[in-house]
């Protein structure tokens, strides 16, 4: 089984003559595209970096966006003003403004959710442009290796009875002064992650005694999965969540966790919402 896994984890850039924070979403989202359904699951923490402020277990991560797709982010996610003036900006209202530009029109579901996909990133691109021309010595450090990673936008889209789903990572070029936008993918009927991977990958590879253990206990705990008649492919994504949240040293992952499948008939089921973040983003 092949799994695409993108570490991100992010400090704090901030804009020359704006007082800014950026929002650090360092998290998990684990999520599984088939053909028939796409399941999605994240913890909920956030961290204003560049604030001597606590983190928060509110944060919505995942969305239901126009045109019947759904959106999810890891890594950098929003800059925003202290005091109001323009200049802030969050992944959510770009990919909002994508889908409303390029969701709604007609076309199968490869080429919307490329289209909505091509259009976030890019608007994304801009603006952390804008950060590095401020100041390149700081996103050059924030910009993790290996891949330099800044951010990721994961999309799904339904569409004519068919699922299909698209990721864009922003990755700084070191050597090319530019950030990049790059294409990932994951494979139908598999589980892949983005953001804190480790405890993910350990789980889903069975690679630590612990692992081996919760695969047995898993396999032996029919009378869970029954009541989930239909939804395994959601509970085992919530699982693995829920098991990043017990076992990642960083502190970055935490609080409740979200979950939705979107149908092929582009109809969405939230397991999980927090009351803070809205069903749908029309």
């Amino acid at each position: 089984m092949n799994y695409h896994t993108k570490t991100i984890l992010f400090l704090c850039v901030l804009v020359s003559g704006i007082t800014q924070a950026q929002i650090n979403t360092a998290s998990v989202v684990v999520f599984r595209p088939d053909q028939d359904e796409f399941v999605i699951a994240s913890d909920s923490r956030a961290h204003w970096v560049g604030e001597n402020l606590p983190p928060t277990d509110n944060g919505c991560k995942i969305a239901a966006l126009k045109g019947n797709i759904v959106f999810s982010t890891t890594g950098t996610a929003a800059f925003e003003t202290h005091d109001g003036t323009p200049g802030g900006w969050t992944n959510l209202e770009e990919a909002s403004r994508a889908a409303e530009l390029h969701g709604t029109g007609t076309g199968d579901a490869v080429s919307i959710v490329n289209a909505v996909a091509d259009s976030w990133a890019e608007s994304v691109r801009e603006k952390m442009a804008l950060q590095y021309a401020s100041d390149p010595d700081l996103v050059t450090k924030i910009a993790k290796p290996p891949d330099f990673a800044l951010t990721t936008g994961i999309f799904a889209a339904a569409r004519g009875g068919k699922i299909a789903w698209a990721i864009r990572n922003l990755d700084l070029v070191i050597d090319e002064s530019r950030i990049a936008v790059n294409r990932s993918h994951c494979e139908t009927g598999h589980f892949c992650a983005s953001g804190h991977t480790d405890v993910f990958l350990e789980f889903a590879r069975k690679t630590t005694p612990r692992a081996l253990a919760e695969a047995r206990n898993w396999a032996i705990a029919s009378d869970a999965v029954l009541r989930w008649i239909n939804n395994g492919n959601a509970l085992a994504a919530i699982r693995y969540v829920d098991l990043t949240i017990a076992y990642d040293l960083s502190g970055l992952v935490g609080g409740p966790i979200d979950a939705l499948e979107m149908r092929q008939d582009g109809s969405v089921r939230w397991f999980y919402r927090k009351a803070n973040c809205p069903e749908n983003q029309d």
